[in-house]
């Protein structure tokens, strides 16, 4: 006998799997979902079983499809690398030019693991809370990892 959330969980997995895959607009797949729903709805008034689970699985597997679309998104274009390319260009992972020379930008950060020291390096994980551009603070948000240069001390590493 074949459990009971086994096709879902295909569904499921199939469905967030594929969103992450395969970059598809998810906003348009949103409307396809009330039609399915109708659709499920309407295969069960009419006592076609088959039909219902099937169009079911069909819908919970766009679900999933456009929240695995969704967050694959969301990680890949966080809000601090958005407003970079939106100031300076180049600062999204499909763009076809490098950053161009700017100046440093003030940035206000939240460390997020101790400091890691190398032979010529100190390495710090930090979750960006804000940065500045054009004298004003946006508030912004994406991990970053920063490589400080040069041999820093045993007590500086542990205050980091």
């Amino acid at each position: 006998m074949v459990p009971a959330a086994l096709f879902p969980a295909i569904a499921l997995i199939a469905g967030a799997a594929g969103g992450i895959a395969f970059h598809i607009p998810w906003r348009a797949l949103l409307w396809l979902l009330p039609g399915l729903t109708l659709a499920a709805s309407l295969a069960w008034r009419l006592r076609y079983p088959r039909a219902t689970v099937s169009i079911l699985l069909v819908a919970f597997g766009c679900c999933w499809f456009i929240l695995g679309s969704h967050a694959g998104e969301a990680a890949v274009d966080t809000p601090v690398r958005l407003a970079l390319d939106r100031e300076l260009g180049g600062f999204r992972v499909d763009a076809a030019e490098l950053p161009g020379t700017h100046g440093p930008i003030a940035t206000r950060l939240l460390l997020t693991e101790d400091a890691s020291s190398g032979e010529d390096f100190t390495t710090l994980r930090a979750r960006v809370l804000s940065i500045r551009l054009h004298d004003a603070w946006t508030d912004s948000d994406g991990g970053v990892t920063l490589s400080v240069g040069g041999i820093a001390s045993a007590a500086r590493i542990a205050e980091w």
